[in-house]
């Protein structure tokens, strides 16, 4: 019985009496939690697991109470450190070309920062700068192509709060200035500084130049990642991300018992450094293994081709570059005569559907079904399937 393990479990009713059961454990494989700068391999167990006890479900009560206090927490730290690392390792470098000097440069990263000018009363709220975020963040996807972004808001000695945005896109510093101040504009925030300067018009934005540093990814992450000076009361968000950077969106790959040696061997090399996490019962003082932590870099990630990790890895960055959701294992079409939801499978030729209209992401069929399938055979939907995908 290879991979199979019996434990004794000692369950302790509120009476005296002592109850033993034997359940059975096995392997049924390790999950891959993969980040730019590590890797996780958790086992996974079938069979009769058993449940939390009452100090973890002490534990999730507490944390329920999950309001920030205008201090990010370690593993919110971790979480931003993650989205910025994807950031790093996804942007392309592009070459712009400046007007003004009439040379070009090559660019991947930038770094922004919107500040609120001093006001006449009070500074603005936490809400209130939600407001202005979600306006500006709407108005850079549309005409700066803002796709793929990590922001942390910050306060300054005086209070008045500012946000640190990092970015693949590039943002002019003019057409910046002018976008920000002229949403600070329409929400009467620059009356003090046109009663005073009389014009609309403050220094409310910079750009940080990161050309000239060595490691982006680490003075960045180092810079978002630091301990923030807002006040105990504040109670909107202190940083985000879009989706595809998100944790929401992990990227993972489960490897079954039978694969775990080939896919793993890699990672047992002398190039890899490696940690074991270690977890102790406080009852019985016993240690156990929970998962193994792999750290990477840049160079390698190349030792690793042809495993499905790699392939994952290469996926997500792809996806980021490409703004891309996550492929559905199907799509749905509705019916309008019937008024309802049909799953069709991918191999449907059914050529006679009725009046249909796409509602979600047609999945991508590979080269070898595309070839397969005779055009002339195809549905309309699929028809059109081929043509939004390019095959």
């Amino acid at each position: 019985m290879s991979g199979r393990f019996f434990y004794w479990l000692v369950i302790a009713p509120t009476t005296e009496t002592v109850n033993f059961c034997m359940a059975e454990i096995y392997h049924t494989g390790n999950n891959l939690y993969i980040n730019p700068t590590y890797v996780v391999s958790v086992p996974e167990f079938g069979g009769n697991i058993h449940e939390r006890s009452t100090a973890q479900e002490k534990t999730k009560e507490n944390l329920r109470d999950n309001r920030h206090k205008g201090q990010l927490s370690d593993k919110a730290r971790m979480r931003m450190k993650n989205s910025l690392n994807w950031l790093c390792v996804s942007a392309k470098a592009k070459r712009v070309w400046c007007k003004r000097s009439n040379k070009s440069f090559w660019f991947k990263i930038s770094f922004l920062t919107l500040t609120i000018p001093p006001q006449s009363e009070k500074q603005i709220t936490s809400s209130q700068l939600q407001v202005l975020l979600h306006a500006w963040f709407m108005y850079a996807k549309k005409y700066f192509y803002l796709r793929n972004y990590v922001w942390k808001v910050e306060s300054h000695a005086d209070g008045r709060l500012h946000v640190h945005i990092t970015s693949d896109s590039f943002i002019h510093y003019r057409r910046l200035r002018d976008s920000w101040n002229q949403l600070l504009k329409e929400k009467g925030f620059l009356e003090r500084h046109f009663e005073k300067h009389r014009n609309y018009d403050p220094n409310s934005t910079d750009i940080h130049a990161v050309k000239d540093i060595k490691n982006i990814v680490a003075y960045i992450a180092q810079y978002m990642a630091k301990k923030t000076s807002l006040d105990s009361g504040y109670s909107g968000r202190i940083w985000s991300c879009n989706y595809n950077l998100s944790t929401k969106n992990k990227c993972s790959v489960n490897i079954s018992a039978d694969e775990l040696s080939k896919e793993l061997r890699a990672f047992y090399s002398k190039d890899f450094r490696t940690k074991r996490i270690m977890q102790r019962n406080k009852k019985t003082g016993i240690e156990k293994c929970v998962a193994d932590l792999f750290f990477m870099d840049g160079s390698l990630w190349n030792l690793l081709k042809g495993t499905k990790c790699f392939k994952a890895y290469n996926d997500k960055r792809f996806r980021i570059r490409n703004d891309l959701p996550d492929i559905p294992p199907g799509y749905y079409e509705m019916d309008f005569e019937l008024s309802h939801q049909v799953k069709l499978p991918i191999c449907e030729t059914e050529t006679n559907i009725p009046k249909i209209g796409l509602t979600l992401c047609a999945p991508l069929l590979s080269s070898e079904q595309s070839l397969n399938a005779p055009s002339a055979e195809l549905s309309t939907a699929k028809q059109l399937q081929l043509m939004l995908v390019g095959i």
